[in-house]
């Protein structure tokens, strides 16, 4: 099998894309919004938010399955993809005068001259430009160019054989490299400027391999898969040593160094010989490349109770490779330097996993679940200060870790002629917390007093989940034929409900007395999608008809956040919560008194609508 797929598109876009939220999931809806909402409703007409955007891509893969005998097969993937992008700002060149708005007056016989460009922002400028009544933002704010691209190559292998009656083992390894490169910046002067604490430009060359064996074993009912994986990580990169004294040179790069480079100040000519500097500062401490392998052991059992029912445990060890920022982005500033961490420990899962399934009167699967997960090495930032303060290093660290603990049940009908559904709900706790300092003083004293801290351990308000899919069709020969096509066969009306609790909120968290904290309850959340389809079947093919109503009910749900400030302030106000003798709940925006105020701007604030869209889908 063997495939190739290219793409190569441009468009003008908002500078969500800018962000990585730029879909349709509920918190990029969101996120999209606040470019809008919140202290951003200025923005609402500011052409400057917008951004040319090109996009390439291409992607292609072999695989290749053999068998080598009745009993033992193996299959072999090769995959490359490659993507570079190229994100420019929404910009007009002043010197053209056409590119204005003029407005001519019957009254005074003239023509006004507008200083308003027709679209984008004068020559990428940041600075704004307010309507005549100093409301909106014609144009002006950060502005962000981008050309990075990156190629990566996966190749795999897997060995499958069975082994006499009872075990079915498994072989396999992958190799991944990955060339990445870098190159972005943003700037908040009038025009381009090359500002070194503003600008990222680093490439990455990771090599990533792995390996794992497994036995499947059944006998007599009881199944078990027991197994291991070895993962192999090569940054491909030395790393920079830091410890106390300070070595000076840190600060240098940006004090002495960049200073003296030929060129003036955030011009692109001393760019270009400061950011040739950034793969190895000189002076600067370095380590040797860091390689790290890890052993993972995999154990799965289950084992039948009675005829219709079972329990089962799983165990595993998971590792995942740290952000690539973290590992290969150098950050300086004039108040310090945030150093790359090649040898940036991988993040650590273990998880546990029991349950119990029970089959009844052989139309429903009940399952009841138990997990918990241990998540160690998660990175964070820790910073070493000099005894002067006038040199600051920081470096990640593998400080960070979650716990995370829930039940969740499960009721399905998988098999049925004209309903199916299945149903969840879920409860989970995570509590979170970090070890070792944030930031490390080599002033004894100051180093004293930031250990004089509060256990840094928080665990969350439980928010319970829960789902329904509900499935109703009709049979493939259903119905009498009419013109050659039963019309009431193929029918499949699909209900997928969604409920979130809501939880709890804290209304002043500036007060240090947990005493004195007020909490309110946060508004449950649910919603119904809809899915109505038809399939015709052809002499060339099949026809399917598809109807989709996402929000059936037409929910709507406040999202307070979205606010400006001035809305949010009189939202709170007007709430009625538990500390001022009512029950209001945060997001609630109906009361019969209408006591509750949420003010102008609802755009932001209201963002899932109900949407009707229809499509035909064609199967050759």
């Amino acid at each position: 099998m063997e495939c190739l797929q290219t793409s190569y598109g441009g468009a003008l876009v908002d500078m969500a894309s800018s962000y990585n939220y730029f879909n349709s999931t509920p918190s990029s809806i969101i996120r999209q919004a606040s470019t809008l909402g919140g202290g951003s409703f200025y923005q609402l007409f500011n052409k400057s938010r917008f951004q040319y955007y090109q996009q390439r891509y291409i992607l292609g893969g072999v695989k290749l399955t053999q068998l080598v005998s009745n009993k033992a097969f193996y299959t072999v993937y090769l995959q490359m993809d490659y993507t570079d992008q190229n994100l420019s700002p929404f910009s007009m060149d002043t010197s053209r005068h056409s590119d204005y708005y003029y407005i001519y007056s019957d009254k005074a016989k003239r023509t006004y001259k507008f200083y308003v460009p027709e679209y984008g922002s004068p020559n990428s400028s940041t600075n704004f430009r307010y309507d005549a009544y100093n409301m909106f933002a014609l144009y002006g704010g950060a502005q962000r160019v981008d050309s990075s691209h990156s190629l990566s190559i996966r190749f795999r292998g897997d060995f499958t054989a069975q082994l006499g009656l009872h075990h079915q083992i498994g072989v396999g390894f992958s190799a991944q490299y990955e060339n990445m490169f870098v190159y972005t910046g943003t700037w908040l002067q009038s025009e381009l400027a090359y500002s070194p604490d503003t600008w990222q430009y680093y490439s990455a060359k990771p090599l990533i391999l792995g390996f794992y064996a497994q036995d499947k074993i059944e006998f007599e009912g009881m199944t078990l898969n027991a197994g291991f994986r070895v993962d192999y990580l090569n940054p491909m990169k030395k790393g920079f040593r830091v410890g106390f004294p300070l070595n000076d040179n840190y600060k240098n790069l940006w004090n002495q160094i960049y200073p003296n480079l030929p060129g003036t100040p955030y011009s692109y000519e001393r760019w270009l010989k400061y950011r040739n500097l950034l793969a190895n500062p000189p002076g600067w401490p370095e380590t040797a490349d860091k390689i790290q392998v890890y052993f993972s052991p995999r154990l799965g059992v289950s084992f039948p109770i009675t005829k219709s029912s079972k329990m089962y445990f799983n165990y595993g060890l998971f590792y995942q490779r740290p952000p690539t920022a973290f590992m290969y982005n150098l950050y300086v500033t004039q108040g310090g330097v945030t150093l790359p961490t090649p040898g940036l420990l991988m993040g650590e899962t273990i998880s546990y996993e029991f349950g119990f399934e029970q089959m009844i009167i052989n139309r429903f699967l009940l399952n009841i679940t138990t997990y918990y997960k241990d998540v160690r090495n998660l990175p964070l930032s820790r910073t070493y200060v000099n005894y002067y303060e006038d040199n600051d290093v920081s470096e990640y660290y593998p400080d960070r870790f979650n716990d995370i603990r829930g039940v969740e049940l499960r009721l399905e009908r998988p098999i049925g002629k004209y309903i199916t559904f299945n149903a969840m709900y879920d409860y989970m706790l995570i509590s979170s917390g970090q070890v070792g300092v944030a930031v490390i003083y080599e002033n004894r004293v100051k180093y004293r007093e930031n250990l004089l801290r509060s256990p840094n351990i928080s665990t969350t308000e439980p928010q319970p989940r829960a789902n329904i899919n509900l499935n109703l069709h009709s049979p493939v020969n259903f119905g009498p034929s009419l013109f050659g096509i039963k019309w009431l066969s193929n029918w499949q009306a699909n209900f997928y409900f969604k409920w979130q609790a809501g939880g709890r909120i804290l209304l002043n968290p500036e007060e240090p007395n947990p005493k004195n904290r007020f909490y309110a309850n946060v508004v449950n959340r649910w919603n119904i999608d809809l899915l109505v389809s038809k399939m015709i079947n052809t002499s060339f093919g099949s026809l399917e008809f598809e109807l989709i109503i996402k929000n059936l009910t037409n929910n709507k749900w406040l999202i307070p956040s979205n606010m400006t400030q001035e809305q949010f302030s009189e939202y709170k106000t007007s709430l009625k919560t538990p500390d001022k003798g009512g029950n209001d709940e945060w997001g609630q925006y109906k009361s019969n008194d209408n006591h509750i105020k949420i003010g102008w701007l609802e755009a932001p604030i209201f963002l899932n609508p109900r949407r009707i869209l229809f499509g035909i889908r064609v199967n050759l």
